[in-house]
């Protein structure tokens, strides 16, 4: 065991970059110092933290505070750059963060029906207008690519034009 002369935690191995596709399952490991109890662990999407649980948008978050991150069914809004943070009672620090891309989604299909329809454009009309702050997930939001914090026409415009049955 290697100790540090200010007692943070730091990074022994980084987590590698993952790309899925749309509806697979995403897991990010790192590997800490453990000689500075007690030692608590929080994985972000950029820069926002996880919690355990099903999102707003489907998919599933498990080890939001522990070294192994999984995320089941993921979706287009899990993508993202994902860093974990260490904390002990000297301080913080945090891997570098690496993408999550997921692939081949839907991204239109706000309601997640697996169809870019009138339930999407309802969708974005009712979510219409600023993001809410974070940690909260603005579904509408699909354009520009990765959002804007806000829903407006660009977003409509992203709706129509994936009308259809999602690939």
């Amino acid at each position: 065991m290697r100790y540090s002369n200010t007692g943070l935690p730091w990074v022994i191995s980084n987590p590698t970059p993952q790309t899925v596709a749309c509806h697979q399952t995403a897991t990010f490991t790192v590997q800490t110092s453990s000689g500075y109890s007690p030692l608590q662990l929080n994985w972000r999407r950029n820069n926002v933290p996880l919690t355990d649980g099903p999102t707003p948008h489907g998919s599933v978050i498990s080890g939001a505070n522990t070294a192994t991150l999984t995320i089941t069914d993921a979706r287009a809004a899990d993508a993202g750059a994902y860093a974990c943070t260490f904390t002990n009672v000297c301080g913080s620090t945090s891997n570098v963060a690496v993408a999550l891309t997921v692939n081949n989604c839907c991204v239109p299909d706000i309601t997640g029906d697996n169809a870019t329809n009138v339930q999407d454009l309802l969708a974005a009309i009712g979510a219409w207008g600023p993001c809410p702050a974070p940690p909260s997930t603005c579904l509408a939001d699909i354009a520009p690519v990765g959002g804007d914090d806000v829903v407006n026409v660009q977003d409509m415009l992203a709706v129509i034009g994936g009308w259809g049955a999602c690939p």
